[in-house]
């Protein structure tokens, strides 16, 4: 057995943890909709969901949700136990740090940064 954490929580960290101290291995998820870059990286435990599409080289972390029709542009990371909300769109070069919640229909402008835990 595998597992998936989808909780839409800033906190999800500890239910990760929790699962993992009993010998819980997991898994990432890619619906059949969604574009992944073959030069993008999914960490384990990722959620990327119907319509969303991941740009050239953006690695998404550990356990993060990208939401449906989300956008991740090229060379932008997106830190572990983020979520993206629906139809968010992240710019190219771009930095979202972890356990940082980006709501739904949010924009990140090209070369920006968001700290940890926003």
């Amino acid at each position: 057995h595998v597992a998936v954490c989808a909780l839409s929580t800033t906190h999800r960290r500890r239910f990760v943890a929790e699962a993992a101290s009993h010998g819980v291995p997991f898994t990432s998820i890619v619906h059949p909709t969604a574009r992944v870059s073959r030069r993008a990286h999914v960490a384990e435990g990722a959620i990327i969901s119907a319509g969303a599409v991941i740009g050239a080289h953006a690695r998404i972390g550990r356990h993060a949700i990208v939401n449906r029709g989300a956008l991740v542009g090229h060379h932008t990371t997106i830190g572990d136990y983020v979520t993206l909300g629906p139809g968010a769109n992240i710019g190219g070069c771009c930095t979202i740090h972890e356990a940082t919640y980006v709501g739904i229909g949010a924009i990140v402008l090209d070369q920006l940064t968001v700290g940890r835990h926003s």
